[in-house]
């Protein structure tokens, strides 16, 4: 039964069918219907308890142990005879393994894991930080101690378990988060050395640390998951294009047979943050097929629910069978029947082929429209010829350089060559070695009938001589559309492909298409009999008649030209130059495995066809690659190692030259003249007091060491030139003492970290072979000018310094008048240039004998006088804003529903007329010191509502702070409410009462080490603490007392009765989140209207959180009487750590150590741990009234004149009701004219 299916014998060959929330009945029931479909593999759920059938079914990755336990998937039993069924249809199973956390409730995990350390409790997870990642937790889970032996042998033994019911693989939930051999921990050593098993894990965005690095040690493991690629191209159809790149982690870092693909996930779908809940089907199954058919990757098709809501979703219920559709059906096909054969990935025009060498292709619009395309044929992969669309039946026709047809109205067309079918190998056993007495032929592109064709051809037999094999002038002639000719060798020869593939142990090259040297010994592979036979891959020649020689015992072929001796010279050594052949060296030592990219106008040069192209091979000492036969000489190449590129990039390509590390050349007959292998580096001069050498492009440099960080990002300076002995130009500069990594960068390109040297030229791979001397002798000393301030508003009685050295002559100019300079400090009355209001450029120009500088700043007069505003002012601009309007809440019942955290209708519930506070996006500390942490709490606006019971807060919070240069954005795990964080909301309820916030005044709430954090001094006299994960711990109301203070004494630390809970995405009344467009700035710029810009479209609205609060008056102690006639301050601040890190309304303090180092992680901010003394005011409901400034009750005619101005700061001149600043002289009231 298992033949007439056609999968593939390996899990990684074919694609996975995950069967989500299925049981084992219903995954038995419906083996056919996926055979047919073509899926090799299906996928369970956990099967380790806690989620038995028709509960949510996030509860299966809540397990109970690790052991197989009844759950709503299955039993043992019913897993069983999955597994045998499966199997007769040559299905493998796979079953989802939770090995990262238990069960934390008690009676919901086995009390095993309640001694000796087996479960960790860390706290949550710094994404920045490897080693949290490993061992911090997972939500409120527990971490597992993946350290531990018994742990080890815990989770071993229940994958032996797994495999004794017919289990073929394991997914990994978290694989992340569990550490590898070289972090001192064996867990997947130890998991993975059962025998006969296939893994992978899921590993989303990034491990974090050294990620090509832990990436490459995973796959020694397993397979793993590529997210962020896989999301780009869900994206890209998601807007009707296509994925621009070929791949992710494969391109950088492993191998595409140890990838898993996929369109959607089931955290995608089912998890609170619907990544893909709401993007239509078609478009899910377009992204799939782009990622689904390729060469080695495997991909994951994810059987929808019914259901749409994470609390809906439910375990035992059977998703939906659209994956028998015929379009996935026949990208399985594809898949299928090309094990082994190489593919191409081409992109244009809102278009994607992949073309599988020999077979066929896929062609996917992004749009989905049907219609007519014309896309390249990648690498003419795809066999020229007609064929018919097996999806939709449309007519293509196929040349060597491009695919032409009509694509039907799934946007997914599947060309597979006539006579190529898929290859079953049901038996997973190889055959023995070939008996050296049994046949060899040689097959490929042979002239006549022996060759290629719609059969494998009768191929040319080979004479055996021992262990050795012969075949003499073999003619082989390139297929149509190609220039070279592929063969490998075989021990049986069959009438079909099938019968071929069956019945022979064949014998080829380790990567398709590899180029044979001629005279040169290539390795062979052998590729077994009913294991991989059909997956044989083959060399190329060029065509022409050759003789073959292939020894069976060294595993070498040996190919020459018809009649030449494979070694004429009776020295063992063969030419290592063969006539008429085009290549370059490389002399290098600092790459394990150097890689050539070459190109020109015309076509890729490389036997690879797709980055990062071929491998370099050791010859005479250095690195050699040989221009593949067939192809034209390439323009241009880069040799690089990953991302690490000598020169910095693109090179121009010369023929027979020898490349150095830093990307320059030396040409000639001898690719080494200099007869000392090892020669001196050349020496360069630079004379200056510098210390920093650098031949790359990039303009400025930016350098730290442990602890030392002199520099901010954006503030990381610009090198100057200088002119070496050698009469090139570099670029240097003066690091200070200590440092010992730079980055070179230019914008927002910038190489890797490197590490600095003073002895060698720099270039963007780090040290060059190039040494370097930095002369005492004095540079040059050009004038130096400096303006202060540099530009900007300044008042007309401001005076703009500019103070000029080791000038002779200068001129300047300020808004076209004329000034005289000397040197020293020179001040300019802006009064004098400047009208209000108007804007003008101060340019100065100072020379000397050794060069000239200038300078210039741009001004603008304003004279606006804000007006002074009583103690406890707030922070007013265009961005900020407290009471806008005179707004004080609304007199109104809020119908808030709580339930497992969320809160329905949240984002509804407010308008604009309930804005009490409007903060901006980004001021935070994160987003000027420690871009990378997460989660982010950021909140940007209060609302306000009270009625007879309840006074109702909504507070937005927004996430807009990533780290551009790490893992970037991550909106699911930067959510509030992803980790037990604190929130803290500070009331003004009695004008005749104030505290500190510190327990006794010793320290503040909740800091165990009695450490300092918010302090008030501001009018608070109450806060309410609780955790950003609603219904986790126990919050707090805490009130003064009698001393000022707070206190965990009972009488003034009450029981919380506020009821809370959150809902993703942004309030319906806010349209704009403005913030400032950069990260890393300096906090004064937040008290400015400059740099600000909206960031809505930065990320979607999904992205934010809205928490809403229903607080009851009885807690307070006050009436809505009260609220109406005397009014309540109101205060959020943001935390992250165990000091504010923002806050809403603004106070300077939340940002006044932001650029100071956290003693715990210097690439934070010290803002987690300081005190701040908050002095600036809450926002005010129901009445503006409150105990911080004074009010006077006046009739608007007295005392005139006089200047009003509203709470925001602006003039007034005819004031009605309301509240308002009066100003007259230098005396500053607040006031309520009636």
């Amino acid at each position: 039964m298992a033949a007439d299916y056609g999968l593939p014998a390996n899990i990684q060959d074919g694609n996975i069918l995950h069967c989500f929330d299925w049981t084992c009945a219903q995954v038995e029931a419906e083996l056919d219907n996926i055979a047919k479909a073509g899926f090799g593999s299906v996928q369970l759920s956990p099967m380790q308890g806690n989620c038995n059938s028709g509960a949510e079914w996030f509860y299966a990755y809540m397990p109970y142990d690790f052991t197989l336990k009844g759950s709503g998937v299955g039993n043992k039993a019913q897993l069983t005879s999955l597994c045998a069924a499966a199997h007769q249809r040559g299905i493998k199973v796979i079953v989802d393994v939770v090995a990262n956390h238990v069960n934390q409730a008690s009676g919901y995990h086995d009390t095993w894991w309640d001694s000796n350390g087996r479960v960790r409790w860390n706290g949550g997870i710094d994404y920045g930080n490897r080693y949290s990642i490993t061992h911090g937790q997972l939500g409120e889970y527990g971490d597992v101690n993946s350290e531990d032996s018994q742990v080890q042998a815990r989770a071993k033994a229940y994958i032996e378990e797994l495999k004794a019911c017919g289990v073929d693989g394991i997914r990994w939930d978290a694989a992340k988060h569990i550490g590898l051999p070289s972090e001192s921990c064996g867990f997947w050593s130890t998991v993975t050395s059962v025998p006969g098993m296939w893994h992978y894990g899921e590993i989303l965005d990034s491990p974090g640390g050294n990620g090509d690095a832990l990436m490459k040690e995973y796959t020694k493991y397993m397979s793993v998951t590529d997210n962020g690629y896989c999301d780009g191209v869900r994206n890209a159809v998601k807007g009707g294009g296509v994925p621009t790149g070929y791949a992710g982690w494969a391109v950088s870092a492993i191998a595409d047979n140890k990838v898993v693909y996929w369109a959607e996930s089931h955290d995608d779908y089912s998890n609170e943050w619907q990544a893909s809940t709401h993007i239509p089907q078609d478009v899910i199954d377009r992204t799939w097929a782009i990622v689904a058919c390729r060469n080695g990757a495997s991909s994951l098709y994810f059987s929808r629910p019914f259901a749409n809501t994470r609390t809906t979703i439910k375990m035992g219920v059977k998703g939906s069978t659209h994956f028998t559709s015929n379009e996935i059906a026949a990208i399985n096909k594809l898949r299928n029947t090309a094990v082994g054969h190489a593919d191409y990935f081409s992109s244009a025009n809102g278009v994607v082929s992949v073309t599988r060498k020999d077979v066929g292709a896929a062609i996917i619009k992004g749009n989905g429209q049907a219609g007519n395309v014309s896309i390249t044929n990648g690498g003419g992969y795809c066999p020229a010829g007609e064929y018919t669309d097996i999806v939709a039946g449309g007519k293509f026709n196929v040349t060597a350089t491009t695919i032409s047809g009509n694509v039907g109205s799934t946007g997914i067309a599947v060309l597979i060559k006539d006579g190529v079918g898929p290859n079953p190998n049901p038996d997973p056993n190889p055959g023995p070695d070939p008996d050296p007495s049994a046949s060899m032929w040689v097959l490929g592109n042979i002239k006549g009938a022996a060759g290629w064709g719609a059969t494998p051809g009768t191929g040319v037999a080979m004479t055996q001589s021992g262990t050795t094999y012969t075949a003499s002038s073999v003619e082989f002639a390139a297929a149509a559309g190609e220039t070279k000719c592929y063969f490998n060798i075989t021990d049986f020869v069959g009438s079909t492909w099938d019968a071929l593939n069956q019945g022979a142990n064949r014998y080829g090259a380790a990567t398709e298409g590899a180029p044979i040297t001629l005279g040169t010994p290539a390795k062979v592979v052998k590729y077994a009999l009913n294991v991989d036979a059909s997956g044989c891959l083959s060399w190329t020649v060029a065509p022409g008649k050759y003789d073959i020689k292939f020894d069976i015992s060294a595993m070498t072929v040996t190919v020459t030209n018809a009649g030449d001796n494979p070694n004429p010279n009776p020295n063992p050594d063969p030419d290592p130059d063969p006539v008429g052949a085009h290549y370059i060296y490389f002399d290098g030592t600092s790459f394990s495995q150097p890689q050539v990219w070459a190109w020109n106008d015309t076509e890729n040069c490389t036997v690879a066809g797709k980055w990062g192209g071929d491998n370099m091979v050791k010859k005479d000492s250095k690195w050699y690659w040989e221009v593949p036969a067939g192809k034209s000489l390439p323009t241009q190449i880069i040799i690089h190692e990953g991302d690490n590129k000598i020169g910095g990039g693109d090179l121009k390509y010369v023929d027979k030259a020898t490349y150095h590390q830093d990307g320059t050349y030396s040409t000639g007959d001898n690719p080494n003249p200099n007869p000392d292998p090892t020669p001196d580096p050349t020496t360069v001069t630079i004379t200056g007091d510098y210390n920093l050498a650098y031949s790359g492009s990039h303009t400025h440099v930016y350098y730290w060491a442990t602890g030392k960080n002199p520099v901010t990002w954006d503030g990381a300076p610009a090198m100057e030139t200088a002119q070496g002995s050698d009469g090139k130009t570099y670029k240097v500069y003066k690091l200070p003492e200590g440092m010992t990594t730079v980055i070179f960068k230019t914008g927002s390109a910038q190489t890797d970290d490197l590490d600095y040297t003073s002895e060698y030229v720099m270039n963007d791979n780090g040290k060059t072979s190039t040494k370097v001397v930095f002369s005492s002798t004095p540079v040059p000393a050009k004038p130096t000018v400096t303006i202060s301030p540099n530009g900007g508003k300044v008042k007309g009685t401001a005076n703009i310094t500019v103070t000029i050295v080791k000038a002779t002559s200068v001129t300047a100019d300020f808004n076209g008048k004329a000034l005289t300079f000397s040197n020293g400090a020179n001040n300019v009355a802006v009064s004098s240039y400047l009208n209000d209001g108007q804007t003008g450029t101060l340019t100065v120009k100072a020379t000397n004998a050794d060069g000239t500088t200038e300078a210039e700043a741009t001004f603008t007069r304003s004279d606006v006088v804000n007006p002074p505003v009583p103690h406890g002012n707030n922070l007013i601009t265009d961005y900020y804003k407290v009471n806008p309007d005179n707004q004080f809440g609304t007199n109104r019942t809020v119908n808030m529903q709580f339930s497992s955290q969320k809160a329905a209708g949240a984002l509804g519930h407010w308008t604009d007329a309930d804005l009490i506070a409007q903060g901006v996006a980004r001021d935070v500390a994160q987003a000027m010191k420690g871009n990378h942490e997460r989660p982010i709490i950021d909140s940007y606006a209060i609302y306000a509502a009270y009625d007879s019971q309840n006074l109702y807060l909504g507070v937005q919070f927004v996430y807009t702070v990533w780290d551009l240069y790490g893992e970037g954005k991550q909106p699911g795990e930067s959510k509030p409410y992803n980790m037990d964080g604190r929130m803290m909301i500070a009331f003004d309820l009695d004008p005749d009462k104030s505290f500190d916030g510190y327990i006794e005044g010793a320290g503040a709430i909740w800091n165990d080490d009695g450490g300092p954090g918010a302090k008030f001094e501001n009018g608070v006299d109450a806060i309410w603490l609780g955790s950003t994960k609603p219904g986790t711990g126990n919050p707090g109301y805490f009130i003064a007392n009698p001393n000022g203070h707070a206190s965990y004494d009972a009488a003034y630390c009450k029981t919380s009765t506020v009821e809370y809970g959150y809902a993703d995405g942004l309030a319906s009344c806010i349209s704009n989140v403005w913030g400032q467009k950069e990260f890393n700035f300096e906090p004064e710029v937040l008290e400015t209207n400059d740099g600000f810009v909206d960031l809505r479209s930065e990320i979607d609205d999904s992205a934010h959180t809205f928490y809403e609060f229903r607080i009851p008056l009885s807690l307070l102690g006050i009436t809505e009487s009260y609220i109406r006639n005397y009014g309540i301050g109101v205060q959020y601040l943001d935390f992250y750590g165990s000091s504010p890190v923002g806050g809403t309304p603004y106070d300077p303090s939340f940002f006044d150590n932001v650029k100071e180092p956290y003693s715990r992680d210097k690439s934070s901010s010290k803002e987690k741990e300081d005190e701040d003394i908050i002095k600036f005011a809450p926002a005010r409901i129901g009445y503006a009234s409150s105990g911080v400034g004074d009010i006077t009750v006046e009739p608007v005619e007295n005392d005139a004149p006089v200047v009003y101005y509203n709470l925001q700061g602006m003039r007034v001149d005819n004031p009605a009701n309301g509240t308002y600043i009066k100003r007259q002289g230098d005396k500053a009231t607040k006031v309520y004219v009636r």
